[in-house]
């Protein structure tokens, strides 16, 4: 089957408009490889979006549209492997084979759940079929990095950034805005080039991130492939655990994320993290690289994340 194309089909009737498209777009590269095809076609219905967390509830039709845009048509640029993508309202009159996820469309509602795997569970299920499958799909483009050259110039080697999670959901897992204001200077003062890359939520809400004065990265908060290209370039990459993430942490680039455990949140403890993502308590994500550091610890002291970026900007 080499040479062909693996025809993947995603619905917004049973999956999140959220990053966890871009944890699905993994599962389907490494169904590629598997298949032994060399190129995705990906396959978007969109005929309704799904209502079944808090989250989706609380979105508008409007913004639930917004996202679609730009995260899951933004995402679909990072995946070099993608040769096309194509959306419509309307359901596919017929599955192009071979096609992924072989589960979907579901016959009935009790397949409708697993029918689009977009969970970190079934990475771990493709992990212990075959743990030589390239993870780390996500790169990228090479006018995008042109164009953020351009703009660094000089200062691209030591190009620090620094991503927020001010969400308005879960509000409990964000940055702590004072804190990683005093990082940001020290390292400045360290002689790092820091940019700051605001929640795109944030932006056109509340505006956290103005409430300090440092430096902002604009153009990448909304445009995914102008977002990547800025962390490909950097030094580190710093943030904590948040969805927009998902495809830096599986891509080459370097990042150092904190404040993995919000034990009040379900996504965010300890047995959540072990179950779905394979991963317990001092222990890296199991497809990262040497340059790719989950920290366990929060972002609750200045003086304990400098610490360990003493060690990680060696």
């Amino acid at each position: 089957m080499s040479g062909q194309v693996l025809h993947v089909y995603y619905d917004t009737r049973f999956a999140p408009i959220t990053f966890d498209f871009a944890t699905f777009l993994v599962v389907a590269d490494a169904a590629r490889q598997i298949s032994n095809c060399s190129r995705i076609a990906i396959h978007i219905h969109r005929s309704n979006f799904r209502n079944k967390t808090l989250r989706e509830v609380a979105y508008s039709e409007d913004v639930k549209l917004w996202r679609f845009k730009k995260i899951i048509l933004g995402v679909t640029n990072l995946l070099p492997t993608i040769e096309s993508v194509e959306w419509s309202s309307s359901a596919p009159a017929r599955l192009e084979y071979p096609y992924f996820p072989p589960s979907y469309p579901p016959r009935n509602s009790n397949e409708e759940a697993d029918s689009i795997p977009y969970l970190y569970k079934y990475l771990l299920l493709i992990r212990k079929k075959n743990e030589t499958l390239n993870f780390r799909p996500f790169l990228s483009s090479e006018l995008g990095r042109e164009y953020v050259k351009s703009i660094f110039a000089n200062d691209a080697r030591k190009l620090i950034t620094i991503t927020l999670r001010t969400s308005n959901q879960q509000i409990e897992r964000n940055s702590n805005i004072k804190v990683w204001h005093s990082v940001y200077c020290e390292l400045k003062s360290a002689g790092y080039r820091c940019v700051v890359v605001p929640d795109f939520e944030d932006i056109i809400e509340a505006k956290l991130f103005d409430s300090v004065n440092w430096e902002i990265f604009l153009p990448a908060v909304f445009d995914q492939e102008i977002r990547l290209s800025l962390y490909s370039l950097a030094h580190l990459n710093l943030c904590v655990l948040n969805g927009v993430m998902v495809p830096l942490f599986h891509s080459p680039y370097p990042y150092s994320v904190f404040k993995p455990l919000v034990p009040q949140i379900h996504q965010t403890t300890e047995e959540w993290l072990k179950n779905q993502f394979g991963v317990s308590k001092d222990e890296n994500f199991w497809w990262s690289t040497d340059r790719q550091h989950l920290n366990w610890i929060d972002d609750s002291s200045p003086e304990r994340i400098l610490s360990v970026l003493e060690r990680q900007l060696r």
